[in-house]
């Protein structure tokens, strides 16, 4: 089994984790979080700070485009 170990949270954010977590443990929430972000393409895998920015769009609560539109507007395959 993997190791355990503490991380820093507000107390605002430990509450409003309990009461969405129910049953399940911190560690299974973050886990969901992370799997929002994918970890590479076809390309190759992509960089912490890339992973970062495709988290804050999918949380960005403006106007979206598709990557599949982006990449048809930029001309990309």
């Amino acid at each position: 089994m993997a190791g355990t170990t503490t991380i820093k949270v507000n107390s605002e954010t430990r509450d409003a984790l309990q009461v969405l977590k129910g049953k399940r443990s911190y560690d299974e929430i973050l886990g969901m979080l992370l799997r929002l972000v994918p970890e590479g393409d076809n390309e190759g895998r992509f960089k912490p700070e890339f992973r970062l920015s495709l988290l804050e769009g999918l949380l960005y609560d403006g106007p979206r485009i598709s990557h599949e539109d982006m990449r048809r507007e930029f001309g990309l395959k």
